[in-house]
């Protein structure tokens, strides 16, 4: 959740490797996040005092990723790392936003995209597999 910009860029690697022309969707996110320097305290506070954020371009690269990925997260482990990546976007996004508002949601986002994570790699590795939290 903390390493937006760095998904964002393992996501590119990954776009440009296999699926370039679903750029894009990853450039209109990046340019979005651009003005804050990859710093998440400026993002956060920008969304508070103005009411733009970049909510829209992170869902939709999400919802493009899901549509490039489609059928082969089972056997292509770089696939699944993208759609992750694009997860901790989206959740990351959706954290920095509601952080600066004072709420204790924010760490219900954390609990949730922790849990979600963990039922992610229970589902592709197999009930069986091993992970430390």
């Amino acid at each position: 959740m903390y390493s937006l910009w760095d998904s964002l860029r393992q996501m590119f690697s990954w776009l440009e490797k296999t699926v370039p022309d679903a750029l894009p969707a990853a450039l209109r996110a990046w340019k979005c996040f651009v003005p804050f320097g990859e710093d998440s305290q400026r993002y956060a506070w920008s969304t508070r005092l103005v009411p733009q954020s970049c909510e829209a371009d992170i869902v939709a690269l999400l919802a493009e990723m899901h549509r490039r990925t489609l059928g082969r997260l089972p056997t292509d482990p770089e696939a699944f790392d993208a759609v992750q990546n694009a997860d901790v976007e989206a959740n990351a996004e959706l954290y920095y936003r509601t952080m600066v508002r004072g709420n204790r949601q924010s760490w219900n986002i954390l609990d949730h995209h922790m849990s979600d994570t963990i039922d992610r790699f229970v589902l592709h590795h197999g009930i069986e597999s091993k992970g430390a939290v």
